[in-house]
């Protein structure tokens, strides 16, 4: 069994639920842009600080990550500097990509589970008092804390526990189990919430568990898991069928090939619920315009992009990112750029895959890569990409390591 408290654990927990904790700030009236950067960068600084760089061995992924800064550094010099809020984001996913890379061989503590479960259980009443709060016919995702996505932050904490949880030998304890089923009631409450991508990134991640799995009872204890959170998702999405019926209803008519912002702004409808030819309800629309533009994007992007932010440029939603790390990085980034990310990813991938079988630390590492390599799909923003780099780094340990060849 892990030990109850570890510094490391408790720095994990905190980054990778940092989005719910900063919602919850927020929700109470502490939170603000200064307390959410301090504390963010405090926890990534403090998990560098207190790694073991002392053994640290530049292996390939290394190159792969100082390739991908050198391409940012070219493309920031031929288009000039983002925002500097945009940048110091940029830095900060960037920089947890070292903090990752030092942190020592350790097991996931309960410090871990305990803060995370904290997080998920306290953003699941919040949730569950904004639906009774806000239910009605028309009701798309309730807002929690005057923010419509705090159900897929929060679910996206529970995802981790979930990870944690059935990497190692804790799905033979009795408790444990007991955990699961508790933690199902959140989820389902997230479900009422409308959030569905999030389901499937940790459908995901927990298959990416059982593939790895050194034994078949666990193997067969994570499947039964995994068969329960589908449930709970279809039964969750099933109270708002109605909802559901009226997302489906809109129709996108045929989209027009892509053009600047500028150019279609003076052709939009009235209607300020569609836009780009489309119901902007539907968020399913929005990301099938956003991936298209940005695919038409990519052969014109040159070796090292477009710039930095400047992808609303090539796309009706002005204000918008493709809600996908690689496209963006193809994009923005230019062909080197986006290449030198997915080569990253694919390393990554390899090389946590190969130490998965042998060590519950290393199954943890590749499920969690796992998980949010997903969730990067349809939400991923480099700005905002930090537990990408964090898993990416912490993969690349475990390559320094040698599990990848056993």
């Amino acid at each position: 069994m892990a030990r109850a408290f570890d510094p490391y654990s408790l720095l994990l927990a905190i980054i990778t639920s940092s989005s719910a904790i900063f919602l919850l700030a927020y929700g109470l009236g502490i939170g603000s842009s200064l307390t959410t950067a301090v504390l963010l960068s405090g926890s990534i600084a403090a998990l560098f600080a207190l790694g073991d760089r002392r053994s640290f061995v530049f292996v390939e992924i290394d190159a792969l990550f100082l390739a991908f800064v050198i391409c940012i550094g070219i493309s920031f010099a031929l288009n000039g500097w983002p925002p500097e809020k945009d940048t110091v984001l940029l830095s900060l996913s960037l920089a947890a990509y070292p903090a990752g890379r030092t942190i020592p061989r350790a097991e996931i503590g309960l410090s871990f589970i305990g803060v995370s479960a904290a997080v998920v259980l306290i953003g699941g009443i919040a949730t569950a008092y904004a639906l009774v709060d806000q239910w009605g016919p028309l009701l798309h995702r309730p807002e929690v804390f005057g923010y419509s996505h705090a159900g897929s932050v929060f679910l996206m904490s529970l995802g981790f526990i979930l990870i944690a949880l059935t990497s190692g030998p804790w799905l033979n304890d009795i408790r444990t189990r007991i955990v699961c089923g508790v933690l199902f009631v959140p989820a389902f409450i997230f479900g009422v919430s409308l959030v569905r991508f999030g389901f499937a990134a940790i459908v995901a991640a927990l298959a990416a568990v059982a593939a790895t799995c050194e034994t078949q009872n666990h193997r067969r204890r994570v499947y039964i898991i995994i068969a329960a959170i589908v449930v709970v998702m279809v039964a969750g999405l099933l109270t708002r069928h109605k909802t559901i019926e009226l997302l489906l209803s809109y129709k996108d008519p045929a989209i027009a090939d892509p053009a600047p912002a500028k150019e279609q702004s003076a052709a939009e409808p009235s209607d300020p619920l569609v836009r780009c030819g489309i119901h902007i309800n539907s968020s399913i629309s929005i990301r099938k315009v956003l991936l298209r533009d940005a695919l038409a994007a990519i052969p014109d992007a040159g070796w090292f992009g477009i710039g930095f932010t400047n992808f609303g440029k090539v796309t009706c939603f002005s204000e918008m990112y493709p809600h996908n790390s690689i496209l963006q990085a193809l994009v923005e980034f230019g062909w080197l750029g986006g290449a030198a990310l997915m080569l990253m990813m694919l390393v990554t991938l390899l090389s946590a895959w190969g130490a998965a079988r042998h060590s519950d630390e290393a199954r943890f590492v590749f499920a969690s890569f796992v998980y949010v390599a997903v969730l990067g799909l349809a939400h991923g923003s480099l700005c905002h990409d930090y537990l990408l780099f964090l898993f990416m780094g912490y993969a690349g340990r475990l390559y320094q390591d040698g599990f990848w060849a056993r």
